[in-house]
């Protein structure tokens, strides 16, 4: 069954991630927490966005935990919780993504998710 805006409801299997997001294979790389991270944005290949899990106004253990009390999380499950400073459309001149572009998020110790950018469909 899939929920999306249009009813108004959210799913387990709507998302935004793409198809390249893949959970990670060892527990050992969470054992110190999620803490100290870098997370850094790139739009082909230059850094737009760069900032670490300690800068966020809740930590992980929180953010799984409450988040938990109302969904089942599942292995490569994302948790989207804002963005920091660096947004295209605030930069002098504005930067916004264009087809062709490639987008990459990647978070120290877990990965890279990395998106081509292609024209909306009519």
């Amino acid at each position: 069954m899939r929920f999306g805006p249009a009813n108004g409801r959210w799913a387990k299997t709507s998302t935004a991630r793409g198809r390249s997001a893949r959970p990670s294979s060892r527990r050992t790389r969470f054992r110190q927490g999620a803490t100290g991270l870098r997370i850094e944005a790139r739009l082909n290949g230059q850094v737009m966005q760069s900032a670490s899990t300690d800068d966020l106004v809740f930590d992980i253990a929180t953010l799984v935990s409450t988040i938990s009390q109302g969904i089942t999380l599942a292995p490569g499950d994302l948790i989207v919780t804002g963005t920091p400073s660096g947004v295209g459309a605030a930069r002098k001149p504005p930067v916004f993504m264009k087809p062709g572009d490639v987008c990459e998020v990647e978070v120290e110790r877990i990965g890279v998710l990395r998106n081509p950018i292609a024209q909306e469909a009519a």
